[in-house]
């Protein structure tokens, strides 16, 4: 069974949230779930494009444990290049964006248990909108 739990909230400004697209899951069915941010803010928030994954995860973005115990990330790694304005997704004011994620093909869901599942989502990654540049937050 998934449990998910902790959604991860940057300010007032941008809310990110995890659903299962299940219930619950047997240890032959892929693990998948949606991904949504919200922009909460009166301002446009930038965000690298790699933190919308399509299906598949280059990087350890969830933090998972199973039955109180760390699932390992055995998915792929990938080294980035300093990123440039195109690597950014634009979320405007009060608009949402979501995409689905399948977790078990690169964290070890392979056994029976009461899974949690954490987003982890660093500040350095997104930008902040004001007049005609961006400050990022570290």
């Amino acid at each position: 069974m998934i449990t998910i739990m902790v959604i991860h909230v940057f300010g007032q400004d941008l809310s990110v949230s995890i659903a299962p697209t299940r219930t619950q899951y047997s240890n032959k069915q892929d693990v998948e779930v949606i991904l949504n941010y919200r922009n909460q803010g009166s301002k446009k928030v930038l965000i690298y494009k790699w933190y919308f994954p399509d299906q598949q995860l280059f990087h350890p973005l969830f933090e998972i444990t199973r039955d109180g115990k760390r699932v390992a990330y055995i998915g792929p790694v990938v080294k980035r290049r300093t990123p440039i304005a195109e690597d950014m997704v634009s979320l405007e004011s009060g608009k949402s964006i979501s995409t689905r994620v399948q977790l078990s093909s690169v964290y070890n869901m392979t056994e029976t248990g009461n899974y949690a599942i954490r987003f982890n989502l660093w500040n350095e990654f997104i930008s902040f909108i004001h007049g005609y540049g961006y400050d990022v937050y570290v």
